[in-house]
């Protein structure tokens, strides 16, 4: 739990639109970044939720020549910010809520500046050609659960089995399992002696995640939209 609470505190201090801010990966990813987190014993509590309330959706598309989408959809909040496009009756997204409004941040609101949120739509290639196309909902935890489908997929998982699979998630400093969980594994993850949240079977905190594997596809059965 450690490590990804250190991973939201670096994200809250450092990302911003890499137009108007350098981002260095190695400073975020590399191996002596990554062990000198894992040395560390205090980083810190977050201070968010795992997700924003309010309605996001993912949803993937391929078509038989190979090309592919994969679309986050997220209002941020219930309503949004609260405006809605006359014409159309289409309610406007609330992500320019995610500045800040330290002039020192790099995520500085600012003219033609995107803001940092948390959408993560994924294409996955090998040697060029694509392979799968991910989706989920989740806010912050949206990479934990696109890095559990994505291993099963990899392991030979279908797209329905990984997508079915039940899942964990870090959560500030809160670890939520998924009561179906291997029991091998729940015992190596409370093992860590992180605080432990358990969800029934299926539980839509854990995400509404979709995939597609070669000419397979999965959906969610978390989601309300099955």
């Amino acid at each position: 739990a450690a490590i990804f609470v250190a991973g939201w505190r670096q994200r809250e201090a450092s990302l911003a639109d890499p137009r108007f801010a350098a981002q260095d990966p190695d400073a975020w990813l590399g191996a002596e970044t990554i062990a000198r987190i894992a040395a560390e014993q205090d980083v810190g509590i977050a201070s968010d939720d795992a997700r924003p309330t309010g309605d996001t959706i993912a949803l993937v598309t391929r078509d038989a020549e190979g090309r592919a989408v994969s679309l986050i959809q997220s209002l941020y909040w219930s309503f949004g910010a609260q405006l809605i496009e006359p014409s159309t009756g289409i309610i406007l997204q609330n992500r320019g809520t995610s500045f800040s409004l330290d002039p020192d941040h790099p995520n500085v609101i600012a003219p033609g500046k995107r803001p940092a949120h948390t959408l993560m739509p994924v294409l996955v290639e090998r040697e060029g050609t694509l392979a799968g196309v991910l989706g989920t909902m989740g806010g912050k935890v949206q990479p934990q659960i696109h890095t559990q489908v994505l291993l099963r997929l990899l392991a030979g998982a279908t797209p329905q089995e990984a997508v079915d699979a039940p899942r964990f998630a870090v959560a500030g400093t809160v670890l939520g399992l998924e009561d179906d969980l291997d029991p091998a594994a729940q015992a190596a993850l409370r093992a860590t002696g992180a605080p432990i949240l358990a969800h029934p079977r299926y539980d839509e905190e854990l995400g509404h995640a979709q995939a597609i594997w070669g000419a397979s596809s999965g959906t969610d059965p978390r989601a309300d939209g099955l």
